[in-house]
């Protein structure tokens, strides 16, 4: 059985709470707020689960108007408790920006461990849609662990103990080499029943930050645990052209 999203997360908890919310707020405050030109701006937090993320970036700017995007619904009254502000909550595929919204934001913003359930077309999409969403001047904020910087640390393992509460059993199974998704068995702790399937791919930060790197013109990237967070890749300025001169340029800088 092969588990959506909402299935998988009822059993994987992400902690929601005031100490990781401080932590993602300083972080905006030190590294994003100042790219932020709008007097009232427009963000968008993809893959939300919470909202926790973009709470605390309108709360680091003291202002704006906050969207949230997830797939699931089930987790997005939790925002409430990280921001008064009024939120608009939408359930939508984050590989489909441009046909959900018709609007322009000026920031997105995408945390967590969300990457990993994107294959690299999917991802493409996400990117390439969040540039045709944003201002001229838009930012995009990705945190992302280096899965393959752990892979080779500690070597790749059939079987793990994961979850926020370390709680799931997950079993290697099978590779997809058409998507470059592994493919895994997950059963619950301590009692060992199986929950159902799920798939991920090992993105690297640097995989990540190339494919960031195609749309948009500046990019930057924080070092893991800077703000007690993971990598973060921040672009800067959606471009209007992909073409090889600009990306040389802009690899070669």
């Amino acid at each position: 059985m092969t588990l959506n999203l909402s299935e998988f997360y009822s059993h994987w908890k992400w902690p929601a709470t005031k100490e990781r919310f401080d932590m993602i707020k300083e972080f905006m405050e030190k590294e994003v707020v100042q790219l932020i030109k709008s007097e009232n701006p427009k963000v968008l937090d993809v893959m939300a689960g919470s909202g926790i993320a973009g709470a605390a970036l309108v709360e680091a700017l003291g202002r704006g108007e906050l969207t949230l995007l997830d797939l699931r619904d089930d987790e997005f009254y939790k925002v409430k408790e990280f921001t008064q502000r009024n939120v608009r909550t939408v359930v939508g595929d984050v590989r489909l920006l441009p046909k959900i919204f018709k609007e322009k934001f000026d920031v997105i913003v995408c945390w967590g461990s969300s990457i990993p359930h994107l294959d690299p077309k999917s991802l493409i999409l996400f990117i390439a849609g969040a540039r045709e969403v944003l201002n001229e001047e838009g930012v995009i904020v990705i945190e992302q662990t280096d899965l393959m910087e752990r892979l080779i640390r500690e070597g790749f393992q059939k079987m793990m103990v994961e979850g926020g509460e370390k709680d799931l059993l997950t079993l290697f199974y099978e590779y997809d080499k058409e998507r470059g998704m592994i493919k895994k068995h997950i059963y619950k702790l301590p009692e060992i029943s199986y929950v159902g399937d799920l798939e991920a791919k090992l993105w690297s930060t640097s995989d990540v930050e190339a494919l960031v790197h195609l749309f948009f013109n500046k990019i930057n990237r924080k070092k893991a645990f800077e703000y007690g967070v993971r990598d973060v890749i921040v672009g800067v300025g959606p471009r209007k052209e992909i073409s090889w001169k600009v990306l040389f340029e802009g690899v070669s800088e």
